[in-house]
């Protein structure tokens, strides 16, 4: 049987792109995403309401905080803890660690994302460790590069070898400190490869950096 797939979106993410199929069908929330306590409020208060009148069989939250009290299953990925050591404001720090933790314990699967995820879930939630499945996160497949020097995905024009760090400006991606050790590591140890940034630049790096 084809399965029926709603996607739920906060206003902010209405046109993300969806797979063109007739078995995916797009939700948009009546709720900014860019507001952390509106979105929280709607997802613990108004989408379980919204999930049984759909009629959803299961739930999966893909941001580490999932709706509890739901009539369905439901599952949420949890990329990791930093809310734990990330810097941010008090009210976030709690915010977060209520909701993770009330997400984890009430959910019927947990899907981490790596081993070393699931090890910090089993240190701070250990009662959750048989409904805990680590599932590597990966792209689309993409036809392999063809060409000799070709950098395949990512495009003809990046030299190959290299390797790819995910940035942001919070200052838990500490990219400035990767970037300096990934120099120290191409000078000493005569590493080949090229290092290429995707995303924003941290505050106080250049693209000359």
């Amino acid at each position: 049987a084809t399965h029926e797939c709603v996607v739920y979106l906060n206003r902010r993410a209405a046109e993300w792109p969806l797979p063109e199929t007739d078995n995916f069908r797009r939700a948009v929330c009546p709720v900014d995403g860019g507001s952390k306590g509106a979105r929280y409020a709607y997802e613990q208060m108004m989408l379980p309401l919204r999930l049984r009148l759909d009629q959803i069989d299961v739930v999966h939250s893909l941001g580490y905080v999932g709706p509890v009290l739901v009539s369905c299953g439901s599952v949420v990925t949890i990329h990791d803890l930093n809310y734990r050591a990330n810097p941010m404001s008090t009210l976030r720090r709690l915010m977060l660690s209520l909701f993770v933790r009330q997400s984890a314990l009430h959910a019927d699967r947990i899907i981490a994302v790596s081993e070393f995820t699931r090890r910090e879930l089993l240190g701070e939630f250990p009662q959750t460790a048989k409904k805990i499945s680590v599932v590597y996160e990966a792209s689309h497949r993409r036809p392999a590069a063809t060409e000799p020097g070709e950098a395949g995905c990512l495009g003809p024009s990046l030299p190959t070898p290299y390797a790819v760090v995910f940035s942001s400006r919070s200052p838990h991606k500490n990219i400035l400190r990767l970037v300096e050790a990934f120099r120290r590591a191409r000078a000493h140890a005569c590493l080949p490869h090229r290092l290429v940034v995707i995303g924003h630049l941290p505050d106080g790096m250049t693209l000359s950096d």
